[in-house]
């Protein structure tokens, strides 16, 4: 190759106007160059098929340039790569689907459990004033069983007492048509069941006729006072001098070395749900003490704990009592470390009742992140009343 084939240039334009390579420029691409003005740009264009922009030279004179960029072919996947992606995706399926399946039928049974709350709270009532289980809905004063309706949950029905939540065709596919029933045992307790194909989507609380009663009862004492675990650390520690007393401080008995409170406990022990952490601090001197309050955590409390009546109703609060105690509840909780996200908690007493009369709701996830249910009645919560306080 010559000199002067090396020096041709690229195109020449109809006026005779020279259109050179100006290199290809790693990265960039194919630069051309023409000095010419605006008036051969449609010309320009149609050569290389790229669009041109005036462009002023080192000499002042005016040119228009272009880049022609380099087109990067995508190869794609092949077919046995194609075929891997698939089998991979299958088997995540197969491991998902029916895991996920489970997690909605737990959550659903949920709905039918707490729609049946109320019914259940009805039969009691009748129990306690006239000795008796109601018939049916209307003498149990609840709307007729088609009108207590969820999402998921076809009715609430009262047969003799015994009270059974029925899933509908909105459920999934294992809960359809089956049902859950709660079963009185005297006045205040409740056996449960539910069909032998639904069992494993039920709570814990709920396994059957032979299971004994609801967890309704008093609560485990999950933090151990002969430990002296608590979640109200002020206790065991120093208080602040007291007026006429030269000490610097001085120990609240209660977090004396050995007493009860003397261990602090900044956050929830390993395993611990949110329904164990508040049985936990409901037990913590709690209604059925020698004392009338029991102690709860407000935010920004740390930690401190602070006395709530039991011998009152909160229905002068704003809100009314059962938003007052929940959000009492819930904020004790979350003081404490549990999540917010893990629990949700319902007072299901009517207005009116005090606090240590008052049932409580919890939905909580379990340490297998299903959502699990738990009923809890604050009176029956706390240290005995022969406990020496």
């Amino acid at each position: 190759m010559s000199w002067d084939d090396v020096n041709k240039p690229f195109a020449t334009l109809k006026d005779g106007t020279d259109v050179w390579e100006m290199g290809n420029w790693k990265g960039i691409g194919q630069i051309y160059s023409a000095v010419t003005t605006e008036k051969n740009k449609a010309e320009l264009e149609k050569l290389t098929g790229t669009m041109w922009v005036p462009h002023k030279l080192l000499n002042g004179d005016d040119s228009m340039q272009t880049i022609n960029r380099p087109t990067v072919m995508s190869k794609g996947f092949t077919l046995i790569e194609l075929m891997i992606v698939v089998a991979i995706v299958g088997v995540l399926t197969a491991i998902a689907l029916p895991a996920y399946s489970g997690y909605v039928a737990r959550a659903q049974v949920s709905e039918g459990i707490v729609l049946a709350t109320p019914a259940r709270y009805s039969v009691e009532e009748m129990c306690q004033v006239e000795g008796k289980y109601p018939a049916d809905n209307i003498e149990a004063g609840l709307p007729e069983p088609k009108l207590i309706t969820g999402d998921y949950t076809d009715n609430i029905a009262v047969n003799n007492g015994t009270v059974i939540a029925k899933f509908g065709k909105d459920a999934v596919s294992q809960l359809q048509g089956h049902t859950i029933s709660f079963i009185p045992d005297g006045c205040g307790s409740w056996n449960c069941t539910a069909d032998e194909s639904i069992m494993k989507y039920v709570p814990a609380i709920c396994t059957g006729i032979d299971s004994g009663t609801m967890a309704r009862s008093t609560a485990s004492m999950l933090l151990d006072p002969d430990k002296g675990e608590t979640f109200c650390g002020a206790f065991s520690e120093p208080m602040a001098a007291r007026p006429g007393h030269p000490e610097d401080g001085w120990t609240h008995p209660w977090g004396a070395p050995g007493a009860f409170a003397s261990m602090y406990l900044a956050k929830p022990k390993a395993g611990m749900t949110a329904s164990d952490v508040l049985k936990s601090q409901l037990n913590f001197v709690g209604c059925d003490s020698s004392r009338g309050s029991m102690y709860v955590k407000r935010s920004g409390d740390g930690g401190k704990c602070r006395q709530a009546s039991c011998n009152k109703s909160y229905d002068y609060m704003p809100g009314g009592n059962a938003k007052y105690v929940s959000n009492l509840l819930t904020e004790t909780l979350t003081e404490i470390g549990v999540d917010e996200d893990d629990f949700k908690i319902v007072v299901i007493s009517p207005p009116g009742t005090i606090l240590r009369d008052q049932e409580v709701e919890i939905e909580y996830k379990d340490s297998d992140d299903v959502w699990q249910l738990d009923v809890i009645k604050i009176g029956e919560q706390g240290l005995g009343k022969d406990y020496d306080l």
